[in-house]
């Protein structure tokens, strides 16, 4: 279950990376003064050549060769976790002796989506040891999950009139109001931004700022040369003079209509069925009205956060600050969007030759705040990242490598995340083959699985009690030889938690 920090952690992000996006495509968009040209029209052949520097990184962040294997219908694969952390890197106390760098987590499985089965068995080591086993199991129409220290049996769920199984569960009638009778799964490539979209976007958003400033305000300049990666690029700048006001006022302007764009909207939307709504009425996550609409958190936070930025602005919106946006390009190409205001300045840079670069950097009183770098070259993906947290540096770096054979699809992944001298680092690896057949299919038997829709509310709620004891016993037990309280200070010190950690657990079993 989410924890409250979470939750909001989720809340807060969707609308700003949002807004994220679309300051940077305008970042690149309104900075191109062709639409200042006597004719205007060459503004339009703008909007697309511009927005590929978007849609590049985009899909440099995707990984289409993964999806495109996994689309086959048998396969097999072997995944692994590993944690490992270093407290007071690089001192004379750095350590690594700790619970954490001595568990691991592995998973093995089968996929027939012609036969429509998948099975999956997660186990849970210390020092190679294993200390706790789970097994997922679904074939056709049912489900189960067995947790194979404790039972011989799977519990199993038949996706089919589930509103009457929950209530037999003990659920009351409002905590079942948001379901349907059949669990649908749900995919994260719903809530992406198509093509068509994007451009839609990019057309909305650069013409609210074009028509809000007029070409006398742009100034040109030739054969500006810039260094992008330990690279000089011949450019022309053209520069965008505002007040503070004027810019503002632009900015409102977007804030507002963003606030009721459908297909950001739309998106949201799309975003909150990810995480299913039903089970966050059951959570106690908050649910409001609208015009009679069923309107999820999700949605209403990004209205109300924009709501609270525009008003922010208005109170705030008074001076004669020069504020310069400079957009560097050639032939059609934008390398760099850079805007500087009296004590911050955004510089947004991009370049594509045998590898793709962007580096998005924010600077406050000439002092760097914050960077973002994205670098992908053949199968190999980066993302570096800085953050300055209560003048204490944050740095996260992610790599993303990749091999693909005829019959076989490697994947690997490597994560660090650096704080106050401790560095928590997370290895992935994925190893998938592609099979003719799975010779042992596992089924759900009268032995081995026990089909929950068919039990009364009284066999069910004595199986679930029973479920919910020996796994709590089981977790206690588990918590007190991995040494719970270690754990927590680990959080602690990489800055996750700032007080012992609060688990939440709403009728978990």
């Amino acid at each position: 279950m989410m924890t409250r920090k979470m939750k909001k952690l989720i809340l807060i992000g969707v609308p700003s990376a949002i807004v994220l996006i679309i300051l940077i495509i305008l970042g690149i968009l309104f900075l191109t003064t062709d639409m200042f040209k006597s004719d205007g029209e060459i503004f339009l052949e703008n909007l697309e050549k511009n927005s590929y520097n978007l849609k590049q990184i985009m899909s440099a962040l995707e990984n289409a060769d993964y999806n495109e294997f996994i689309q086959q219908s048998k396969y097999s694969q072997n995944e692994e976790l590993k944690i490992n952390f270093t407290e007071n890197y690089g001192t004379t106390s750095e350590s690594k002796e700790n619970i954490i760098n001595r568990l691991k987590i592995v998973a093995s499985g089968e996929k027939d989506k012609e036969d429509n089965y998948e099975y999956k068995d997660f186990k849970l080591l210390k020092d190679d040891e294993k200390k706790a086993e789970i097994e997922y199991l679904q074939k056709n129409n049912e489900y189960g999950l067995r947790f194979s220290d404790l039972f011989k049996q799977y519990l199993v769920i038949e996706n089919e009139s589930l509103k009457s199984l929950l209530k037999n569960m003990g659920y009351s009638e409002e905590d079942v109001e948001y379901f349907s009778d059949t669990f649908e799964l749900r995919s994260f490539e719903d809530a992406k931004f198509s093509d068509e979209e994007i451009e839609t976007l990019v057309k909305k958003y650069a013409n609210i700022i074009g028509e809000s400033i007029s070409k006398e305000k742009i100034k040109k300049s030739k054969n500006q040369i810039i260094n992008i990666n330990n690279t000089e690029i011949a450019t022309d700048a053209y520069t965008l003079k505002l007040t503070k006001e004027e810019l503002n006022n632009i900015y409102i302007k977007m804030l507002e209509n963003l606030k009721e764009d459908e297909i950001i909207l739309g998106k949201i939307d799309k975003l909150q069925e990810c995480f299913y709504p039903e089970i966050f009425s059951m959570l106690d996550i908050e649910l409001i009205k609208v015009n009679n609409t069923d309107v999820t958190k999700l949605k209403n936070e990004y209205v109300k956060n924009i709501e609270k930025e525009i008003n922010d602005v208005k109170r705030n919106n008074i001076g004669g600050e020069e504020c310069n946006i400079t957009i560097y390009g050639k032939k059609g190409v934008v390398y760099r969007t850079e805007v500087k205001m009296p004590e911050k300045t955004l510089s947004f840079d991009y370049l594509e030759t045998d590898k793709l670069f962007s580096d998005i950097v924010v600077l406050e009183n000439d002092a760097e705040k914050k960077r973002i770098t994205i670098t992908k070259t053949g199968n190999e993906t980066n993302i570096d990242m800085k953050d300055v947290i209560e003048e204490k540096p944050v740095s996260i770096s992610y790599k993303s490598t990749q091999e693909r054979e005829e019959e076989k699809f490697e994947r690997n992944i490597d994560f660090k995340y650096e704080y106050n001298s401790n560095i928590v680092e997370i290895s992935y690896s994925n190893d998938i083959s592609s099979i003719n057949e799975i010779n042992d299919k596992k089924t759900f038997e009268d032995d081995n699985g026990i089909k929950l829709n068919y039990l009364d509310s009284e066999k069910i709620m004595l199986l679930m009690n029973k479920v919910k004891t020996d796994v709590n016993t089981k977790k206690a037990a588990i918590e007190q030889e991995l040494n719970i309280q270690e754990v927590e200070s680990i959080l602690t010190k990489i800055g996750i938690t700032k007080n012992k950690m609060v688990i939440e657990n709403e009728r978990s079993f």
